[in-house]
């Protein structure tokens, strides 16, 4: 089916037992995707994040939503997000929400790689946003009960556009949360 599709902008394989070969396919057959949904893919890897990234140029959104199943062996990571952000620099939507394998790491790749990163929903630990975040308008940190008040701060100071911050369920950040100048 793939093969037939080269026009496709969009397409929604969520919850599905997609592989890696499977986004191999995707990608190659559909290069000028500008959308993969994706959530709850607990196959994907950093090798097929490594297709998408080669092959996606175009991609604009993508949305790997709880893609990492607990107690799993594999799975994606910093790796995987690394190799998004080294090909999909159009990219304005992410999210990696519930993907427990990432680090600080995938953020700063981000950071790098997706200049028009508008909306960010991730939930795990920031300890630095970088000042290159100038067209983030919505960072979700809902959950995120290790986010540092350090983060909040230079979120805060590193994201001039930021329209939405979310920080429901984040404990102890009352002091920071008064205290930052918008």
């Amino acid at each position: 089916m793939i093969r037939g599709c080269p026009q496709l902008l969009t397409i929604d394989i969520s919850w599905t037992d997609i592989s890696d070969a499977g986004l191999q396919a995707l990608s190659k057959g559909c290069p000028r995707l500008r959308a993969i949904i994706a959530k709850g893919c607990h196959s994907i890897t950093d090798e097929g994040l490594r297709w998408v990234g080669q092959h996606c140029r175009d991609l604009r959104l993508l949305n790997l939503h709880s893609c990492y199943k607990m107690n799993q062996t594999r799975g994606f990571g910093d790796e995987g997000v690394l190799h998004v952000s080294n090909g999909c620099h159009q990219m304005e939507f992410l999210c990696l929400a519930g993907c427990a394998n990432l680090t600080d790491s995938s953020l700063l790749a981000l950071s790098q790689g997706c200049p028009k990163l508008r909306t960010h929903r991730g939930r795990w630990m920031l300890t630095r946003i970088p000042g290159n975040c100038g067209e983030l308008r919505r960072m979700d940190l809902e959950e995120c009960v290790l986010i540092s008040d350090a983060a909040l701060l230079h979120l805060a100071a590193g994201c001039p556009k930021l329209q939405r911050l979310t920080v429901a369920m984040v404990q102890n950040h009352s002091y920071v949360l008064h205290n930052i100048e918008i």
